[in-house]
């Protein structure tokens, strides 16, 4: 496994029902409680774990669940205890069967390395890095990667070693050097595709102010497209505290001053992020982050790749952070790798890589549509994907949005969508398609 984020750790779980040994190699060291890391420079900002990848992940961990939430994590009945409001009113508070758990990342990951270290199939090496792959003689398969304590000098025949595997997993993320490595043995790079609306995240941790009334957990606000371009999302994390984001796509990006931070928030379409902080006392340093454009290497295209090297999460497909897919994809993608594996237990890997690479294309291809979609929308992305089809489903789904505060069932149907929970065709459903339609014409004639 190159790299021990999310992604690699989950898939770490996942090879280790299939290969009589893993190694883990990671740059970074572990902390001992949950805590921020370098190597994770998105650590700091919310993170949510998707109703699809929760289920996945307690499929991978059985009881993690139950450890999270004894370390703090949140339950959250999605629709009844979050104030939703995507720039068309507030979403109605419904009980629901869409129950998450809020935390932070670095709780996430921490549980599940603490799980891992009890297996002693899996070896995690910490403080190295790898500079580059070993192959056959021929240069057609992957044998293993080269590896170097970090912060040495520039990689030689004393400083690094090698480590033989029968496949190679790159999940480095969005750092990652495959493209380059693959041309250094004469493959040719993936084609990107990158989509960028040059979006700024900003986030503190706050303790509440009092409040006895209080009877929410989460409160998500996003700015209409025809609108601002601005988002607010606050979560009940570990020891009750809040960790609250705040978001600017086109360059807006908020501040990272107290007072900044506040009056960006006081410009979201709903006044109440706004007013909870005002009673809020902050308890961080607030931190920025922008690298945050849809970027898809897409492997599955290229007609030649060597044996036993498999590409996956952010390595491959990275998401514009403000929809909280990555975890959750990386999980399903995990799961994924684990079914073709199935296929080829008991026979060699050769047919593996392009086997995987389609199939996880496939994973990763609603996530993309609905975070390029919504992200293409804005004139100053870059890389906007817009034809009539696109003209289309975002005026099928303005509308939908517009009804949103309106329709329970539409409110659900919308949820379960954004949760990776079913496919977008069920907003299109026959009586969902219907109330839209109806609505739209009744409109019309006024």
């Amino acid at each position: 496994m190159i790299g021990g984020g999310i992604a690699g750790l989950a898939t770490a779980r996942v090879l280790f029902y299939h290969f009589e040994r893993v190694t883990i190699v990671e740059p970074d060291h572990y902390p001992e409680k949950p805590a921020f890391r370098s190597g994770v420079p998105q650590g700091r900002q919310t993170h949510l774990m998707l109703l699809s990848g929760r289920s996945v992940l307690e499929e991978l961990f059985p009881g993690i669940t139950t450890k999270l939430q004894a370390q703090g994590a949140i339950p959250l009945d999605l629709l009844r205890e979050a104030i939703m409001n995507f720039g068309e009113g507030r979403i109605h508070r419904i009980p629901s069967s869409m129950m998450l758990y809020t935390c932070s990342r670095a709780l996430i990951e921490w549980q599940i390395h603490q799980l891992l270290r009890l297996s002693p199939q899996i070896r995690i090496l910490e403080g190295y890095e790898v500079v580059g792959l070993l192959t056959d003689a021929k240069k057609q398969a992957v044998a293993g990667v080269k590896i170097r304590e970090r912060n040495t000098q520039a990689p030689s025949e004393h400083t690094t070693q090698e480590l033989e595997a029968n496949l190679v997993v790159e999940a480095s993320g969005r750092s990652t050097q495959m493209p380059q490595w693959l041309q250094e043995l004469g493959f040719l790079p993936p084609s990107e595709v990158v989509v960028d609306p040059f979006l700024g995240y900003a986030t503190g941790i706050y303790e509440p102010g009092l409040d006895p009334e209080r009877d929410w957990k989460s409160i998500i606000i996003q700015s209409s497209v025809h609108q601002r371009t601005r988002a607010g999302v606050l979560h009940t994390i570990e020891d009750h505290r809040w960790m609250v984001s705040l978001a600017g796509a086109g360059r807006d990006y908020p501040p990272t001053d107290e007072a900044g931070f506040l009056e960006f928030a006081r410009s979201l379409p709903d006044p109440c992020l706004y007013m909870v902080l005002k009673e809020a006392r902050l308890l961080s340093k607030i931190y920025g982050y922008r690298q945050t454009k849809n970027r898809w290497l897409q492997y599955e295209q290229l007609r030649h790749l060597p044996e036993n090297l498999v590409m996956i999460g952010d390595a491959v497909c990275a998401f514009n952070p403000v929809y909280a897919q990555g975890m959750s994809v990386a999980l399903l993608e995990a799961k994924v790798l684990d079914a073709c594996l199935l296929k080829y237990q008991g026979k060699t890997l050769r047919g593996l890589v392009p086997t995987f690479q389609k199939a996880l294309a496939r994973t990763v291809a609603v996530p993309w549509q609905l975070a390029t979609a919504a992200d293409s929308r804005l004139p100053t992305t870059e890389g906007a994907q817009r034809n009539a089809l696109s003209t289309l489903f975002n005026w099928y789904m303005d509308h939908l949005m517009a009804r949103l505060p309106y329709d329970d069932t539409i409110a659900q149907a919308f949820a379960e969508v954004i949760q990776l929970a079913h496919s977008p065709g069920l907003l299109f459903r026959p009586d969902i398609v219907l109330k839209i339609l109806v609505r739209n014409t009744e409109q019309e004639k006024r």
